[in-house]
């Protein structure tokens, strides 16, 4: 199931997890940030890093008929390389599993929880947006369309500390039980990048 990324994280450190407002680019957030927005399209992109987050980085795309919330789930490693740590899934393997839940409290809750944390998180951080594609208005516009829209939840774990050369049988487990139950919630894709 871990899927190592196609170039090796290259320029990042994989102890500093979060990219803070300043957008550091060394770091396993904004890895993913530019991977995710260069492999595919989102109308919004936001960075909702922070206590009770709904998720790291969480990507927003609707058409005409449906709606796809990505819920990226990233974590630093323990340890300055990959490897078969155990301790470096527990955690993010339980935020992709809350993460999951929101496709029963249902979109709308979500995306207004969203919206909420975004106008927070800019008080916070003045003349800095969380908006890393889109913006708050069509964020709103997102909200007023939503239950008119089929929703679809797709749950991506960012772990460069695990090395899938050398997944542990008990790492596997602790990843298909997450893989698991978030598929069985969200009905939707569950993806891992990892080291090589």
């Amino acid at each position: 199931m871990p899927r190592s990324d196609h170039d090796g994280w290259d320029g990042v450190d994989i102890q500093a997890e979060s990219m803070e407002a300043e957008r550091l680019p060394h770091t396993v957030q904004h890895y993913m940030y530019r991977h995710l927005s260069e492999q595919q399209h989102f109308d919004i992109l936001l960075d909702d890093d922070g206590p009770n987050e709904i998720a790291d980085l969480v990507g927003i795309t609707a058409d005409g008929t449906d709606i796809t919330i990505t819920l990226v789930h990233c974590k630093y490693s323990s340890e300055p390389f990959p490897g078969h740590r155990v301790a470096d899934l527990y955690e993010v393997c339980g935020q992709a599993s809350r993460g999951a839940k929101w496709r029963e409290y249902g979109i709308e809750a979500l995306l207004r929880t969203l919206y909420s944390r975004a106008v927070k998180w800019a008080a916070r951080n003045p003349g800095k947006s969380p908006y890393l594609i889109g913006n708050i208005d069509e964020l709103y516009r997102m909200r007023e369309r939503a239950p008119q829209l089929r929703p679809h939840i797709n749950t991506v774990i960012a772990q460069p500390g695990l090395s899938a050369a050398v997944c542990s049988a008990e790492q596997q487990h602790l990843l298909a039980g997450a893989c698991s139950y978030a598929r069985a919630l969200t009905k939707g894709s569950f993806t891992v990048y990892c080291s090589p």
